[in-house]
């Protein structure tokens, strides 16, 4: 009878000892799911507003420099092609333009949004410079201040898209690292859970031993 006892007893502590298993490998696969579910948030996050906005700050550079190697082209020869070179300009004005309303459309973080918001007031200012000179050509006056006035304007202007683009890589920096974390977290996880599924294991393979070595439920005998 006590033998029986001490048996069922052990049983039960086992059989809690299996549960409590099943219930950490649960809440462990809950865990790895939210944890793979920000990692691919991350890497969407990484692509869609880091990378896309790199290439965006790439040909907002782009387009300056083609801006204003058309505005000195006109400088230089300014008869007969006032018209082209002013067609030119309302395209990459247009081009700029798009550029800047996609880069909006990712998500920014407070610095990115601020140093944006630099550029396009330097790019406003760079723009009704070039205006100014583009009026003078058309009048025949010398512009030859104004172009290095502009020139100041158009560094100027580059400089905050080098800033922004600093901001940019070091977010991007940020998020890898963050990555790296998670899936360092998520390997010690499955580690952990391949423990517990050989310690699972055991512990069935010793409940079934145990159901098989235990009596059944002692009888009463009288004697003769």
């Amino acid at each position: 009878m006590i033998l029986w006892i001490m048996g069922l007893r052990q049983r039960i502590k086992s059989a809690m000892l299996l549960v409590a298993i099943f219930g950490v490998i649960i809440l462990s696969n809950v865990w790895e799911k939210s944890s793979m579910t920000d990692l691919n948030e991350n890497f969407s996050s990484i692509y869609e507003d880091r990378l896309l906005p790199a290439t965006y700050i790439f040909h907002l550079t782009d387009k300056l420099y083609e801006k204003r190697l058309a505005l000195e082209h006109l400088a230089d020869n300014p008869i007969g092609h006032v018209n082209e070179v002013e067609g030119q300009l309302f395209r990459y004005n247009e081009a700029i333009d798009t550029l800047v309303s996609n880069f909006k459309a990712t998500y920014l973080v407070a610095e990115e949004s601020a140093s944006l918001q630099r550029f396009v007031q330097a790019y406003d200012h760079y723009n009704a410079e070039e205006q100014d000179v583009i009026e003078k050509i058309k009048k025949g006056d010398e512009v030859q201040s104004e172009l290095l006035a502009l020139e100041s304007t158009f560094y100027s202007t580059k400089k905050e898209l080098t800033k922004l683009s600093s901001i940019q890589t070091n977010i991007g920096k940020d998020l890898t690292t963050g990555s790296e974390h998670k899936f360092a977290s998520v390997s010690l996880m499955n580690t952990f859970e391949i423990t517990l599924m050989v310690i699972l294991a055991f512990v069935i393979e010793f409940l079934v031993l145990g159901t098989r070595e235990l009596p059944p439920n002692p009888k009463k005998y009288k004697l003769n």
